[in-house]
């Protein structure tokens, strides 16, 4: 409820106002103050308010009793099934029917509770009447004074004229909430001049949350962190305006806006030294100490280049150039310059006259330089076709970036490392490196940094051996599962060969020996063998040999292949001279590649292609046809696989990869539970393995 109070004549008006004989509180107004002439007070405030005003030669007031205003909603109850909102002590407005004139009798119930009945246009109960009317004429319940218990489904049945039939019932559902009631905007800058800014709002249920700026919906180029739908967001160095967050629920809608400007960064440099090099951070503030103090100095004068920047003589400051947005503190000897540009850079000259001689002292020169602050950090990672994970690490904005890896809180060390340097941008890992690894990117205006857990690489497959002869495969550096049998629990004796050499020996579930066992897992109660690390040497026949409890002797082989998975692809396109298009594709690594291609999501047909076929991997496209009647371009992909890799697929200009789940046939090893949604991978026509 907003309230103004006016008085008639009188100079110099004070204002006061009290609430049931005591001075309004804070937590009463939502805005304005007890000494203004309009207020505006909370939802839930009522009472006997009085506004006095006063001068030094007369006193006047005026009381009213004031009562909660409540906010009014309306639902179209006539649709089955509809969800109605009412706020917490407001009224909500019930549209039941078109009108009660055609209707021989009504029923209105919440749950089983009759709440209203009546016949044509007369209401014979109204169990709500004390808070509540009904209007015949055009079917509407208004309810007043809403509270949680009028929450619930409702339920009217009516009842033909003529032939007093019941009509399909009714349903409608009645949710209750509180209404936001007001705003407020927390903004605080960060230490790379980011700006955090926080909404909260008092009261209200399910609140939820939109910002705009200068009257635009924030896009993700200005958000740094959170996102337009959040209570928390956090703007980029560059971002200022008119900023406004709103909050809403189904029953009402508040705001609060705030005007932002750019925090910028703030860094210190002692001028003192002669020769210093100092940097400023672009949009933001530097304190440069020039001299001790100018107490004791008869004249100073500072200059860049051959401009003369400051003058002045003991504490008189006599020139500054750049007063709109610098401060000189003479008692201790700096100058703060805000809101750098890049015109700001260069070199800086102080001249100081001696007190009493009058002499000159040797020049003190500095250079200051101006750099953009390093805003964010993008970690990508990529497992490559021997396990391998190179890493990327990409600073948005930011002079002369400098990098720096650390993994578990340490320094990276060159044996952690297969490529690059722990100063480079781009380091490769060695395949058994995993844990907390953070890139950290500075200059020396700002550091920002980013962490990603990460985990060996490696291409898990699995093959059910428990089939003589199954032949087995096994991605180079990677995991094979392999089933030798359902469990140990019925066998007495097993054993396992690699050739003639022995792997795996036990009996029931005592494993006696693992030859392995650095590097793998023998399981049981599920007789699976798990082998990691997996190397050209693990390939090769395998025997397994159990005896049951009866002794009887049984004899089962596989073979187990080992393979470089496929780590990425490359698509190269070429118009001939006919206007046909060659397409040929290589593949990065990898043993055995197999291809396949499809257009549009179709397989490739042979009245597409003009040479070469669907499982090669260079083909030539047609003109016509599909090509050239679509308007649009049609999407060729290239599915590469092998046979311990799912599918990698690579598509020309701005394209879509696709992997799909391949099943899993006895003896076969297939990865297990694979099954990848579509992803945008094309970086200048390269997809990565990182998705394996």
């Amino acid at each position: 409820m907003r309230v103004s109070c006016s008085s008639e004549g009188g100079d110099s008006p004070q204002y006061s106002w009290t609430l049931d004989g005591h001075t309004l509180t804070d937590t009463q107004l939502l805005s304005g103050n007890k000494d203004s002439n309009t207020i505006t007070l909370r939802q839930d405030v009522s009472g006997q308010l009085v506004c006095s005003i006063s001068n030094h030669v007369s006193s006047v007031s005026q009381n009213k009793t004031i009562s909660t205003c409540g906010v009014e909603t309306y639902c179209d109850g006539r649709i089955n099934g509809a969800q109605c909102y009412g706020a917490l002590g407001g009224t909500v407005v019930l549209r039941l029917m078109d009108s009660t004139s055609g209707i021989h009798r009504y029923q209105w119930f919440k749950n089983k509770t009759v709440i209203l009945r009546g016949i044509k246009n007369s209401i014979s109960f109204n169990q709500l009447e004390t808070r509540s009317s009904f209007t015949p004429s055009d079917g509407t319940f208004r309810i007043n004074n809403l509270s949680r218990t009028d929450d619930g489904e409702y339920t009217l049945k009516i009842y033909e004229s003529g032939s007093g039939r019941p009509l399909d019932p009714q349903i409608l559902q009645l949710n209750i909430q509180a209404p936001v009631s007001s705003v407020l905007l927390v903004s605080e800058c960060l230490s790379q001049g980011e700006m955090r800014v926080s909404c909260s709002s008092d009261g209200g249920d399910s609140p939820q949350y939109s910002w705009t700026l200068d009257g635009h919906t924030l896009t993700d180029t200005q958000l740094l962190f959170g996102n337009k739908d959040s209570n928390n967001i956090t703007m980029r160095q560059d971002v200022s305006g008119q900023l406004v967050c709103s909050v809403s629920n189904n029953v009402s809608s508040v705001s609060q806006n705030k005007t932002i400007s750019t925090c910028g960064v703030e860094t210190y440099c002692d001028g003192r030294i002669n020769g210093a090099q100092c940097y400023g951070a672009l949009g933001g503030t530097v304190v440069l100490r020039l001299m001790d103090s100018a107490l004791g100095i008869y004249r100073y004068r500072w200059f860049k280049n051959k401009t003369l920047i400051l003058s002045g003589f003991r504490n008189h400051i006599q020139i500054n150039q750049l007063e709109t947005r610098s401060s000189f503190t003479p008692s201790d000897g700096t100058f703060r310059i805000n809101n750098l540009s890049r015109t700001d850079g260069g070199e800086y000259t102080l001249t100081i006259y001696e007190s009493g001689s009058g002499r000159l002292l040797d020049p003190q020169i500095l250079q200051l330089n101006i750099q953009a602050p390093v805003s964010s950090v993008l970690l990508v990672s990529e497992c490559l076709s021997q396990g391998e994970m190179r890493v990327s690490c990409s600073s948005e904005g930011g002079d002369s970036p400098q990098y720096s890896w650390t993994l578990d809180g340490h320094t990276l060390t060159d044996a952690q490392l297969l490529s690059g340097n722990k100063d480079s941008n781009t380091i490769t890992l060695r395949q058994d490196v995993s844990g907390q690894l953070v890139c950290s990117v500075s200059n020396n205006v700002s550091q920002v940094s980013k962490e990603e857990t990460t985990s060996t690489c490696g291409v898990e497959t699995y093959c059910d051996g428990r089939i003589n002869g199954a032949q087995c495969y096994g991605a180079l550096g990677g995991t094979v599962v392999l089933r030798l049998m359902d469990s140990t629990s019925e066998i007495h004796i097993y054993q396992w060969f690699k050739n003639k050499t022995q792997i795996l020996s036990g009996f029931r579930n005592h494993i006696r020996f693992n030859q392995l066992e650095n590097r793998s897992s023998f399981t049981p109660s599920d007789g699976t063998f798990r082998i990691n690390n997996l190397s050209r040497t693990d390939g090769g026949e395998y025997t397994f040999i159990s005896f049951n409890s009866r002794r009887r002797r049984e004899r089962q082989i596989l073979h187990l292949n080992i393979q470089a998975p496929v780590s990425s692809v490359l698509l190269i396109s070429e118009c001939l001279s006919q206007g046909e298009m060659r397409v040929s594709c290589s593949s990065e690594g990898g043993d055995s590649p197999q291809y396949s291609w499809t257009l549009d999501g179709h397989t490739l047909t042979d009245a597409q292609l003009l040479s070469g076929s669907k499982d090669s991997n260079t083909i030539t496209l047609r003109t016509t046809g599909l090509l050239s009647q679509q308007p649009h371009h049609p999407l060729l992909i290239l599915g590469l696989r092998t046979a311990v890799v799912i599918p990698i697929f690579s598509g020309i200009a701005i394209y879509f990869c696709k992997k799909k789940k391949y099943e899993k046939a006895e003896g076969s090893a297939v990865p297990e539970e694979m099954d990848y949604e579509n992803s945008v991978v094309m970086v200048e026509m390269r997809n990565s393995a990182s998705e394996l």
